[in-house]
Protein backbone atom coordinates (compact mmCIF):
# COMPACT_ATOMS: atom_id res chain seq x y z
CA UNK A 1 0.00 0.00 0.00
CA UNK A 2 1.26 3.35 -1.11
CA UNK A 3 0.34 6.81 0.87
CA UNK A 4 1.34 10.24 -0.31
CA UNK A 5 0.42 12.88 2.83
CA UNK A 6 1.25 16.34 2.35
CA UNK A 7 3.01 18.53 4.05
CA UNK A 8 1.04 21.21 6.22
CA UNK A 9 0.32 24.60 4.10
CA UNK A 10 2.06 22.77 1.26
CA UNK A 11 -1.17 23.21 -1.37
CA UNK A 12 -3.08 26.54 -2.21
CA UNK A 13 -5.94 26.87 -4.36
CA UNK A 14 -5.68 28.92 -7.15
CA UNK A 15 -6.87 32.16 -5.25
CA UNK A 16 -3.26 31.78 -3.08
CA UNK A 17 -5.35 30.31 0.15
CA UNK A 18 -3.93 27.53 2.16
CA UNK A 19 -6.28 24.50 1.35
CA UNK A 20 -6.81 21.28 3.63
CA UNK A 21 -4.12 17.87 3.52
CA UNK A 22 -6.65 16.24 4.63
CA UNK A 23 -8.17 13.81 1.86
CA UNK A 24 -9.14 10.38 1.18
CA UNK A 25 -8.34 9.61 -2.07
CA UNK A 26 -4.14 9.40 -0.56
CA UNK A 27 -3.93 6.02 -0.64
CA UNK A 28 -3.65 3.09 -3.23
CA UNK A 29 -3.19 -0.30 -3.11
CA UNK A 30 -0.76 -1.75 -5.54
CA UNK A 31 -0.37 -5.51 -6.40
CA UNK A 32 2.78 -7.02 -7.39
CA UNK A 33 3.36 -8.44 -11.19
CA UNK A 34 6.37 -9.85 -12.48
CA UNK A 35 7.09 -12.22 -15.79
CA UNK A 36 6.83 -15.63 -15.06
CA UNK A 37 6.90 -18.56 -17.48
CA UNK A 38 3.72 -20.10 -18.22
CA UNK A 39 4.72 -23.34 -19.87
CA UNK A 40 7.39 -24.97 -21.57
CA UNK A 41 7.56 -27.28 -24.29
CA UNK A 42 11.28 -29.40 -25.26
CA UNK A 43 10.05 -29.99 -28.34
CA UNK A 44 13.81 -31.70 -29.70
CA UNK A 45 15.89 -33.44 -26.12
CA UNK A 46 19.31 -32.76 -28.35
CA UNK A 47 19.54 -29.85 -30.16
CA UNK A 48 17.91 -26.51 -31.11
CA UNK A 49 19.84 -23.77 -32.26
CA UNK A 50 19.66 -21.21 -35.11
CA UNK A 51 15.72 -20.56 -34.27
CA UNK A 52 13.67 -18.74 -37.30
CA UNK A 53 9.70 -18.72 -35.96
CA UNK A 54 6.94 -17.07 -37.43
CA UNK A 55 3.51 -16.74 -36.55
CA UNK A 56 0.86 -18.05 -39.08
CA UNK A 57 -2.26 -17.15 -37.87
CA UNK A 58 -3.72 -16.79 -34.04
CA UNK A 59 -2.71 -20.03 -32.38
CA UNK A 60 -0.21 -21.81 -35.05
CA UNK A 61 3.41 -21.03 -35.34
CA UNK A 62 6.23 -22.60 -38.11
CA UNK A 63 9.72 -22.58 -36.67
CA UNK A 64 12.77 -23.48 -38.85
CA UNK A 65 15.99 -24.70 -36.72
CA UNK A 66 18.84 -26.95 -36.81
CA UNK A 67 18.03 -30.40 -34.05
CA UNK A 68 19.13 -33.52 -33.41
CA UNK A 69 22.54 -34.17 -34.75
CA UNK A 70 22.64 -31.06 -36.65
CA UNK A 71 19.99 -32.13 -39.31
CA UNK A 72 17.65 -29.35 -40.22
CA UNK A 73 13.87 -29.48 -39.33
CA UNK A 74 11.10 -26.88 -39.77
CA UNK A 75 8.13 -27.72 -37.79
CA UNK A 76 4.85 -27.01 -36.63
CA UNK A 77 3.41 -25.64 -33.13
CA UNK A 78 -0.45 -24.45 -31.47
CA UNK A 79 0.05 -22.04 -28.50
CA UNK A 80 -2.68 -21.15 -26.76
CA UNK A 81 -3.84 -17.31 -26.43
CA UNK A 82 -3.19 -17.48 -22.59
CA UNK A 83 0.17 -19.45 -23.51
CA UNK A 84 -0.93 -22.86 -22.30
CA UNK A 85 -0.76 -25.32 -23.95
CA UNK A 86 2.11 -25.70 -26.73
CA UNK A 87 1.35 -28.58 -29.23
CA UNK A 88 4.12 -29.24 -31.59
CA UNK A 89 1.59 -30.38 -34.70
CA UNK A 90 4.30 -31.92 -37.12
CA UNK A 91 8.11 -31.79 -37.65
CA UNK A 92 9.90 -32.34 -40.85
CA UNK A 93 13.67 -33.41 -41.49
CA UNK A 94 14.92 -31.59 -44.67
CA UNK A 95 17.98 -33.37 -45.35
CA UNK A 96 20.16 -35.86 -44.58
CA UNK A 97 23.06 -34.46 -43.85
CA UNK A 98 24.06 -32.96 -40.63
CA UNK A 99 24.20 -28.92 -41.58
CA UNK A 100 22.14 -25.81 -41.70
CA UNK A 101 22.97 -22.60 -39.72
CA UNK A 102 21.83 -19.55 -40.07
CA UNK A 103 18.11 -19.73 -41.05
CA UNK A 104 15.50 -16.40 -41.84
CA UNK A 105 11.99 -17.57 -42.54
CA UNK A 106 8.98 -15.76 -43.83
CA UNK A 107 5.65 -16.09 -44.83
CA UNK A 108 5.14 -15.82 -48.55
CA UNK A 109 1.41 -15.93 -48.99
CA UNK A 110 -1.58 -17.73 -47.28
CA UNK A 111 0.11 -21.47 -46.94
CA UNK A 112 3.61 -20.12 -48.67
CA UNK A 113 6.67 -19.93 -46.49
CA UNK A 114 9.95 -19.11 -47.83
CA UNK A 115 13.41 -19.99 -45.65
CA UNK A 116 16.80 -18.55 -46.39
CA UNK A 117 19.70 -20.41 -44.67
CA UNK A 118 23.43 -22.13 -45.22
CA UNK A 119 23.83 -26.15 -45.21
CA UNK A 120 22.59 -29.22 -47.67
CA UNK A 121 20.02 -29.44 -49.56
CA UNK A 122 18.50 -31.00 -53.20
CA UNK A 123 17.01 -29.17 -55.70
CA UNK A 124 17.71 -26.15 -58.31
CA UNK A 125 21.95 -24.51 -58.70
CA UNK A 126 22.18 -20.80 -59.51
CA UNK A 127 22.76 -21.88 -63.96
CA UNK A 128 19.20 -23.76 -63.68
CA UNK A 129 20.66 -27.35 -63.23
CA UNK A 130 19.59 -30.28 -60.34
CA UNK A 131 21.71 -31.11 -57.90
CA UNK A 132 21.87 -33.23 -54.93
CA UNK A 133 22.57 -32.67 -51.45
CA UNK A 134 24.94 -29.80 -51.98
CA UNK A 135 26.88 -27.23 -49.33
CA UNK A 136 25.97 -23.20 -49.94
CA UNK A 137 23.52 -20.54 -49.51
CA UNK A 138 19.68 -21.82 -50.24
CA UNK A 139 16.10 -20.42 -50.81
CA UNK A 140 13.39 -23.38 -49.91
CA UNK A 141 9.76 -22.85 -50.13
CA UNK A 142 7.06 -25.11 -47.98
CA UNK A 143 3.73 -25.61 -48.65
CA UNK A 144 1.88 -25.93 -44.92
CA UNK A 145 -1.63 -26.38 -43.95
CA UNK A 146 -3.80 -23.64 -42.12
CA UNK A 147 -3.99 -25.95 -38.97
CA UNK A 148 -0.13 -26.72 -39.54
CA UNK A 149 -1.02 -30.53 -39.83
CA UNK A 150 0.97 -30.89 -42.85
CA UNK A 151 4.06 -29.63 -44.14
CA UNK A 152 5.71 -30.29 -47.73
CA UNK A 153 8.63 -29.20 -49.26
CA UNK A 154 7.80 -27.57 -52.35
CA UNK A 155 11.30 -26.93 -54.01
CA UNK A 156 15.15 -25.38 -53.02
CA UNK A 157 17.00 -22.90 -54.91
CA UNK A 158 21.20 -22.59 -54.56
CA UNK A 159 21.96 -19.07 -55.40
CA UNK A 160 25.56 -19.36 -54.20
CA UNK A 161 28.01 -22.15 -53.60
CA UNK A 162 30.55 -20.72 -51.40
CA UNK A 163 30.52 -23.13 -48.61
CA UNK A 164 30.15 -19.94 -45.59
CA UNK A 165 28.55 -21.45 -42.38
CA UNK A 166 28.19 -17.69 -40.78
CA UNK A 167 25.81 -15.68 -43.66
CA UNK A 168 23.72 -14.14 -41.45
CA UNK A 169 20.75 -14.07 -43.42
CA UNK A 170 17.73 -12.16 -43.05
CA UNK A 171 14.79 -12.73 -45.24
CA UNK A 172 11.98 -10.12 -45.74
CA UNK A 173 8.97 -10.64 -48.33
CA UNK A 174 8.42 -7.80 -51.03
CA UNK A 175 5.03 -9.04 -52.23
CA UNK A 176 3.18 -12.34 -52.22
CA UNK A 177 5.57 -14.31 -54.65
CA UNK A 178 9.22 -12.35 -53.90
CA UNK A 179 10.98 -12.05 -50.93
CA UNK A 180 14.27 -9.72 -50.80
CA UNK A 181 17.34 -11.26 -48.76
CA UNK A 182 20.56 -9.88 -47.18
CA UNK A 183 23.32 -12.40 -46.27
CA UNK A 184 27.14 -12.11 -45.84
CA UNK A 185 29.09 -14.30 -48.47
CA UNK A 186 30.76 -14.36 -52.23
CA UNK A 187 27.86 -14.83 -55.04
CA UNK A 188 29.49 -17.64 -56.42
CA UNK A 189 27.74 -18.98 -59.42
CA UNK A 190 25.62 -15.84 -60.45
CA UNK A 191 26.64 -13.89 -63.48
CA UNK A 192 27.88 -10.37 -61.63
CA UNK A 193 28.87 -11.35 -58.47
CA UNK A 194 32.19 -13.51 -57.57
CA UNK A 195 32.88 -10.92 -54.62
CA UNK A 196 32.86 -10.99 -51.05
CA UNK A 197 30.99 -8.85 -48.82
CA UNK A 198 27.39 -7.87 -48.33
CA UNK A 199 24.78 -8.83 -51.00
CA UNK A 200 20.99 -8.11 -51.07
CA UNK A 201 19.11 -10.40 -53.19
CA UNK A 202 15.57 -10.71 -54.19
CA UNK A 203 13.90 -13.97 -55.51
CA UNK A 204 10.30 -14.46 -57.39
CA UNK A 205 8.63 -17.61 -55.70
CA UNK A 206 6.03 -19.40 -57.66
CA UNK A 207 5.27 -23.00 -55.80
CA UNK A 208 8.53 -25.23 -55.85
CA UNK A 209 9.97 -22.80 -58.53
CA UNK A 210 12.83 -20.14 -57.15
CA UNK A 211 14.46 -17.49 -59.13
CA UNK A 212 16.69 -15.00 -58.77
CA UNK A 213 15.59 -11.48 -60.04
CA UNK A 214 18.27 -9.20 -58.83
CA UNK A 215 21.64 -8.43 -57.01
CA UNK A 216 23.61 -5.76 -55.13
CA UNK A 217 27.00 -6.05 -53.52
CA UNK A 218 25.90 -3.14 -50.96
CA UNK A 219 30.02 -3.40 -48.75
CA UNK A 220 32.93 -4.72 -50.01
CA UNK A 221 33.64 -6.16 -46.67
CA UNK A 222 32.10 -8.51 -43.93
CA UNK A 223 28.64 -7.63 -43.35
CA UNK A 224 27.42 -9.37 -40.38
CA UNK A 225 23.96 -9.11 -37.57
CA UNK A 226 21.91 -8.76 -40.76
CA UNK A 227 18.20 -7.27 -39.79
CA UNK A 228 16.34 -5.80 -42.36
CA UNK A 229 12.66 -4.46 -41.88
CA UNK A 230 10.03 -2.74 -44.44
CA UNK A 231 9.51 1.15 -44.58
CA UNK A 232 6.72 1.49 -47.00
CA UNK A 233 6.07 -0.33 -50.35
CA UNK A 234 9.25 -0.36 -51.94
CA UNK A 235 11.57 0.91 -49.14
CA UNK A 236 13.82 -1.24 -47.01
CA UNK A 237 16.20 -0.71 -44.05
CA UNK A 238 18.92 -3.04 -43.25
CA UNK A 239 20.79 -2.71 -39.82
CA UNK A 240 24.07 -4.70 -39.76
CA UNK A 241 27.24 -4.34 -38.37
CA UNK A 242 30.47 -4.11 -40.42
CA UNK A 243 34.26 -5.79 -40.26
CA UNK A 244 35.39 -3.57 -37.83
CA UNK A 245 32.75 -4.09 -35.72
CA UNK A 246 31.05 -0.79 -36.08
CA UNK A 247 26.65 -0.31 -36.72
CA UNK A 248 25.30 0.57 -39.91
CA UNK A 249 21.90 1.45 -41.13
CA UNK A 250 21.09 1.07 -44.73
CA UNK A 251 18.06 1.78 -46.63
CA UNK A 252 17.11 0.29 -50.33
CA UNK A 253 14.53 0.55 -52.64
CA UNK A 254 13.13 -2.41 -54.32
CA UNK A 255 9.93 -2.89 -56.23
CA UNK A 256 7.28 -5.35 -56.04
CA UNK A 257 8.59 -7.30 -58.70
CA UNK A 258 12.22 -7.45 -56.58
CA UNK A 259 13.64 -6.90 -60.58
CA UNK A 260 15.97 -4.23 -58.88
CA UNK A 261 17.82 -2.98 -55.99
CA UNK A 262 18.97 0.07 -55.15
CA UNK A 263 21.04 1.78 -52.16
CA UNK A 264 19.43 4.98 -50.99
CA UNK A 265 21.46 6.05 -47.67
CA UNK A 266 23.79 5.30 -45.33
CA UNK A 267 24.53 5.80 -41.54
CA UNK A 268 27.41 4.56 -39.36
CA UNK A 269 25.37 4.72 -36.01
CA UNK A 270 28.18 3.64 -33.81
CA UNK A 271 32.27 3.80 -34.05
CA UNK A 272 32.75 1.84 -30.94
CA UNK A 273 30.83 -1.33 -31.13
CA UNK A 274 27.66 -2.78 -32.35
CA UNK A 275 26.85 -6.53 -33.02
CA UNK A 276 24.18 -8.35 -32.73
CA UNK A 277 21.63 -6.22 -34.53
CA UNK A 278 18.16 -6.33 -34.27
CA UNK A 279 15.75 -3.75 -35.84
CA UNK A 280 11.81 -3.04 -35.47
CA UNK A 281 9.57 -0.48 -36.86
CA UNK A 282 7.83 1.97 -33.76
CA UNK A 283 5.66 4.32 -35.83
CA UNK A 284 5.42 6.01 -39.40
CA UNK A 285 9.41 7.24 -39.01
CA UNK A 286 10.93 5.85 -36.20
CA UNK A 287 12.62 2.72 -35.89
CA UNK A 288 14.41 1.33 -32.95
CA UNK A 289 18.13 -0.93 -33.32
CA UNK A 290 19.20 -3.46 -30.36
CA UNK A 291 22.66 -4.89 -30.07
CA UNK A 292 25.61 -5.48 -28.31
CA UNK A 293 28.31 -2.59 -27.44
CA UNK A 294 31.29 -2.38 -25.61
CA UNK A 295 31.93 -4.31 -22.38
CA UNK A 296 29.14 -7.10 -23.53
CA UNK A 297 26.78 -4.45 -22.60
CA UNK A 298 23.32 -3.78 -23.96
CA UNK A 299 22.60 -0.85 -26.58
CA UNK A 300 19.63 0.78 -27.73
CA UNK A 301 19.62 3.44 -30.93
CA UNK A 302 16.81 5.37 -32.14
CA UNK A 303 16.65 6.76 -35.70
CA UNK A 304 13.80 8.48 -38.02
CA UNK A 305 13.81 7.52 -41.77
CA UNK A 306 11.42 8.64 -44.17
CA UNK A 307 9.33 6.32 -45.89
CA UNK A 308 11.58 7.14 -49.10
CA UNK A 309 14.85 6.05 -47.36
CA UNK A 310 16.25 8.99 -48.48
CA UNK A 311 17.62 10.18 -44.58
CA UNK A 312 18.69 8.70 -41.56
CA UNK A 313 19.25 10.76 -38.39
CA UNK A 314 20.66 9.23 -35.57
CA UNK A 315 18.04 10.30 -32.22
CA UNK A 316 18.86 8.65 -28.89
CA UNK A 317 21.23 5.94 -27.50
CA UNK A 318 21.05 4.51 -24.37
CA UNK A 319 23.08 1.27 -22.60
CA UNK A 320 20.51 -1.10 -20.85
Amino acid sequence: TLTVSPVANSIYDASGNVSTTSQSNNTVTLFDRRLTTKQTLEHDASNGVYNSLVRMDHDTYLLLYQGFSYFPYISTFTIDADGDPITELASVQLSIFQQMTYPSLVQLNEDTYVGAYYGYSSGIDYNGTAITNKLGQWISAFKVSADGSSIILLGSFRHDYENRNNPHCSLIKVDDNTVALAYLGSNYGPSGGWSYGGWIKTFTVNGGTITQAAQLRHFTSWSYYNSMVQADANTYVLAWSDNAGDGKVTTFTIPADGSSITEVAELEYDTDLAQYQSITKLDGDTYVVADLTTGNKGQMTTFTIPDDGSTITKVAQIEH
